[in-house]
C-alpha cells in the first residue's frame, strides 16, 4: 500500500455508510450523488444501486444527467449512466 492510499476500512465504512441509506428517504439524492463520486468502485457501485431503488422522478433524472457531463469524472459518469440505465 502507498503513504497516500487511502485504509481499506475508511472505504468500507462509506460503503456500508450507503448501503444503510433508505432510497425514499429525504435529502438522501445528493448523498448518494457524492457517492458516485467516490474514488472507489465499490462504493460508485452500491451508490448507483440505491439511485435505481429511488423514486423515478424528473429531478432524479435530471441530477444522474448533470453528472454524465462532468468532464474528468469518468468513474461518476460510468455509475450514473450506470443508475439510469437502471431506471428504465
Amino acid at each position: 500500500m502507498s503513504p497516500h492510499a487511502e485504509p481499506p476500512v475508511a472505504e468500507e465504512a462509506r460503503y456500508l455508510a450507503l448501503q444503510s441509506l433508505d432510497p425514499c428517504a429525504a435529502g438522501v439524492l445528493e448523498i448518494l450523488v457524492v457517492g458516485l463520486h467516490d474514488e472507489s468502485w465499490r462504493v460508485r457501485h452500491v451508490a448507483a444501486e440505491a439511485l435505481k431503488r429511488m423514486p423515478a422522478s424528473s429531478e432524479l433524472a435530471a441530477r444522474l444527467i448533470s453528472v454524465l457531463g462532468e468532464r474528468g469524472e469518468t468513474g461518476a459518469r460510468n455509475a450514473a449512466a450506470e443508475a439510469l440505465a437502471g431506471l428504465g
